[in-house]
């Protein structure tokens, strides 16, 4: 019956159940409690991969289907982990400009309202390598997509915003909630901020782009000047070629000029 109850409210129930039972029994000798621990570990491990499943999946359909427009400001990125805001876990609204990143940090959060109420002591490590790995899913889902899909004009900075979302707001914010399940748990989580590094690379290839764009629309006005100069429609140009003690003017006509400057005639 355990793997069949998907709330976490409903699991923490009938664990106190099951202990107030074999208390009872252990007026006659029938203390059983010592196997409960297993029995309900498992159901516990097996729920939040369940909820922490759904959550990269929802993100990664939404993914798919997200149309690059930019969306109007509604917050201020939030990040952090101080014990001291620990009490505000608001998720941030500044998400809301990021959809696929706001739908999957709702998608932890009601994993972390399910395992709140049956945060075993004995499972903490274990739902924090959960967690790190529903993280681990989506920045590798992102990094697939930036291979995948071709981002044009203004969708590939929008695509790089959302990708600093995650790492820079998300990924905080989702360390916090671990925190209000278990204490000292979000230095847990973010010690292991280092695994996606790889999401940076993105920052850098931007650059690269923005170069190599530039480099051929350079390429492609100086070609159009040519063929515009050999068609005899580009007006003759004035030039001047520097040689040593020589500086002279020379003017390019459209039928012979390139041609003489190559045979060395100037």
């Amino acid at each position: 019956m355990l793997p069949k109850i998907s709330e976490g409210g409903l699991l923490s129930n009938i664990l106190d159940q099951c202990m107030y039972c074999a208390m009872g029994l252990g007026l006659v000798g029938v203390d059983f409690r010592g196997l409960l621990p297993p029995l309900f570990e498992d159901a516990v491990i097996n729920l939040f991969s369940k909820n922490m499943s759904t959550a990269v999946e929802n993100f990664q359909v939404v993914l798919d289907s997200h149309r690059w427009v930019p969306l109007r400001s509604v917050g201020f990125a939030v990040s952090g982990t101080n014990e001291e805001s620990l009490d505000d876990v608001t998720p941030p609204s500044f998400l809301m400009e990021h959809l696929p990143i706001a739908v999957f940090v709702n998608g932890v959060s009601a994993a972390m309202n399910d395992l709140r109420p049956c945060a075993l002591v004995s499972l903490k490590h274990i739902l924090a390598d959960e967690l790190v790995n529903g993280l681990q899913a989506v920045s590798n889902s992102l990094l697939q997509y930036s291979v995948v899909r071709v981002l044009r004009g203004s969708e590939f900075p929008l695509f790089l915003s959302l990708c600093q979302a995650f790492i820079e707001v998300a990924y905080p914010y989702c360390a916090t909630c671990f925190g209000r399940c278990y204490p000292n748990g979000p230095a847990l989580i973010m010690e292991r901020k280092g695994m996606f590094n790889s999401i940076n690379q993105l920052f850098i290839v931007s650059p690269i782009r923005a170069l190599k764009k530039s480099s051929d629309n350079a390429n492609k006005v100086t070609v159009a000047k040519m063929a515009m100069l050999w068609s005899g429609k580009e007006q003759p140009l004035l030039s001047t070629v520097s040689r040593p003690d020589v500086q002279t003017i020379i003017l390019f006509s459209p039928e012979s000029s390139l041609k003489r400057l190559l045979e060395g005639e100037y």
